[in-house]
């Protein structure tokens, strides 16, 4: 339970139920370990955090010759950020809408996967990836990705309309109304 509050970043709940635990005299090795998740991190791990991260010149660079249309210098800068950082979500994106906006589809579809497989809870991947799969022709798998996306953040607008799209491709009109 305690880890589960944990997880879900609920860290005020999480410290009054180990504190009750602590009451009862029930507290052990295995509870040492969640109260250790509860304190605050050192400057080593935040050191270590900082690690993952690419410099933030080098992402606003990136945002910048996507922005301008240069998707040539933009899809190096992105290729540069994702070899040296491999977890940097939002470089995968960004290279996944290069491909598209260039008509590499194939490419997008595997850049946006490897957002996915970065963060599988980014609902924006998920719609990323159905829009890629419809213009693809994949509706059947677009749908699965924006019926995905939903579960996410059920209010999204933009995987409502993915998901129209995808129904749509599959001539099951009266749903995609």
């Amino acid at each position: 339970y305690i880890d589960v509050l944990i997880s879900v970043k609920d860290f005020k709940t999480a410290k009054r139920a180990l504190k009750k635990v602590k009451n009862k005299g029930l507290f052990d090795e295995s509870f040492k370990v969640l109260a250790k998740k509860l304190t605050k991190p050192s400057q080593t791990t935040l050191n270590a955090e900082l690690e993952k991260l690419p410099v933030q010149a080098d992402v606003e660079e990136l945002m910048l010759q996507y922005a301008n249309g240069h998707y040539d210098l933009a899809c190096e800068q992105a290729l540069s950020i994702i070899k040296n950082w491999p977890n940097h979500c939002l470089s995968w994106k960004i290279l996944s809408s290069i491909y598209a906006q260039t008509a590499k589809l194939d490419e997008a579809f595997w850049a946006i996967q490897n957002a996915i497989k970065v963060d599988p809870d980014d609902v924006e991947t998920h719609n990323i990836s159905a829009n890629i799969l419809n213009d693809m022709g994949k509706h059947r798998d677009a749908e699965i990705c924006c019926r995905t996306a939903l579960s996410l953040d059920a209010s999204l607008v933009e995987a409502h309309n993915a998901l129209g799209i995808s129904l749509f491709g599959q001539h099951r009109y009266e749903e995609a109304v």
